[in-house]
This record gives structure tokens, C-alpha cells and sequence, in this order.
């Protein structure tokens, strides 16, 4: 028998370096460096039994030396000969939250777990020194998955996932530029609205045929089962008076096939 309760904890010191782009003389800054972070987490491991056991984690991430646009004081500037982007090391952010997850361990016929995130990631505004809400933050992710065998021959699979959508920064009206006869969008606060939040259930079934020499195994797999319609962003009319939702892909049925020698 396990131990039932497990404390752990952790520290990582973890870099990036920039994209080809980000360096490139001729589209980005050649002099630019690998942003970095340190993570730590601390947490706590409860088994039940042999089979299910509930894991729970807090996270800190300390993001620095990030790349964007130089700061408003910042002394970090291209060559004038450079046709490159003004971009810098000034970026900082932050991201921090709870990670909980109920697991059953693979069993003769059962496997799966239920899994939840409550994440805020932010990235400091150099202008004001104030932190606003990451582009890609997702306060919300939540997933149930199982997969059930009911002999050799049969397993039957699931998946559902809901995310918080992701932040938006609103238009509230355009003005007319007639040197360019086009409509410039004016915006209300950086990352101040979402997008709606993101569902999907997925569904799979496999069968397997066992001959004296080789396998056969074939599955039958539904994506997005209820064909939800998930909004990826919004359409703008040429004035941006009015926007139409941006979807991404519906019931998605496959069929697949493979054998064993």
C-alpha cells in the first residue's frame, strides 16, 4: 500500500530564446536576448486507494526579460541603418494559480481524471507600471476524460473541456481617415472584454480483431459531438459599427484504420 499523503515542491530557472524573426537584422533585432522565468510550485498528494488519487498544486511564474516594444524611457534602440523593429528585453509578467486533479489509474478496464485550473497570467504595462490581463489568459480550464474496455475487443472513450474564453480589447466606434478614404477602429482599454468561453465534447470508439499472425484495429471518433459553435474572434464591418462572431470547426466524424504484423 502507497503512502496516502505526499508533500512536493519545486523550483526551475527555465529561458527562451527569441523567435527567427525577433532576431532577424531585417525584421526584428539582432542584439536581442532569451527571455526567462522562474517557477515554483508547492503542493500536496492524497491516494485514496491504489487506483484514485487527488492532486492539488500551487504555481508562482516570475516572466522577465520579455520581448516587445522598448519601454518609453529605455535607452534600447535599433541602429538607424536597421530596418528592424525597435524591440527589447523590458517585458515582465507574472502568472499564478491552484491546479487540481481527481486521477484513476489505468485498471483492467477503467482509466480517466477530472481536472481543473484557476490561472490569472498578467504582463506589466511599462507606461503606467500598472499589470494587465495577458493576452492568452485563461482563468478557467476545466476537463473530464475516460475511457472504458469492455473486453479485447471493445473500449469506448470521452472527452469534454470548457475554458474561459480569451480577453479582447473592444471597439467602440472608427473614425474617418479621407487621406486614406478607410475607417481607423477606436478601442476601449486593452484586454477588456472575452471572447465567449470554449466547450467541446469529444467521443471514441475503438474495436480490435486478434489473428494468430497480426492485429487489425479500427476507430470510429466524433469531435465537437454537439457541433457547439465556438466563437475564435469577431468580424468587423469596414466602420466598425458591427461585428459578426468568427467560428471555429464543427462536428468534425473520422474513421481510421490500422494493422499489426
Amino acid at each position: 500500500m502507497p503512502k496516502k499523503w505526499i508533500l512536493k515542491g519545486g523550483v526551475g530557472w527555465f529561458s527562451q530564446r527569441p523567435s527567427p524573426d525577433e532576431s532577424d537584422p531585417s525584421f526584428g533585432n539582432p542584439d536581442i536576448d532569451a527571455e526567462r522565468s522562474i517557477h515554483y510550485s508547492v503542493g500536496t498528494e492524497w491516494r485514496f486507494n491504489d487506483a484514485l488519487n487527488l492532486d492539488v498544486v500551487g504555481f508562482y511564474k516570475d516572466l522577465y526579460n520579455l520581448i516587445g516594444a522598448p519601454a518609453p524611457a529605455s535607452d534600447n534602440t535599433l541602429d538607424p541603418a536597421s530596418t528592424g523593429r525597435a524591440l527589447s528585453n523590458d517585458g515582465q509578467g507574472r502568472s499564478y494559480g491552484l491546479e487540481f486533479l481527481l486521477r484513476h489509474e489505468p485498471s483492467n478496464h477503467f482509466f480517466g481524471w477530472l481536472s481543473y485550473t484557476l490561472m490569472r497570467s498578467e504582463r506589466l504595462n511599462l507606461e503606467t507600471g500598472d499589470y494587465r490581463v495577458f493576452d492568452f489568459d485563461q482563468t478557467h480550464v476545466f476537463t473530464i476524460l475516460g475511457q472504458y474496455k469492455f473486453n479485447a475487443r471493445w473500449e469506448l472513450g470521452a472527452r469534454f473541456r470548457w475554458v474561459t474564453g480569451l480577453p479582447q480589447t473592444p471597439y467602440v466606434g472608427s473614425i474617418y481617415n479621407s487621406d486614406a478614404d478607410v475607417y481607423e477602429p477606436i478601442s476601449t482599454k486593452k484586454n477588456s472584454a472575452r471572447l465567449p468561453s470554449f466547450q467541446q465534447l469529444d467521443i471514441r470508439v475503438d474495436r480490435n480483431w486478434r489473428f494468430d499472425t497480426w492485429t487489425f484495429a479500427s476507430y470510429f471518433e466524433i469531435q465537437n459531438l454537439y457541433n457547439y459553435e465556438n466563437v475564435e474572434g469577431y468580424q468587423y464591418d469596414f466602420d466598425f459599427k458591427n461585428k459578426r462572431p468568427v467560428t471555429g470547426l464543427p462536428i468534425i466524424p473520422s474513421l481510421g484504420l490500422k494493422g499489426h504484423f
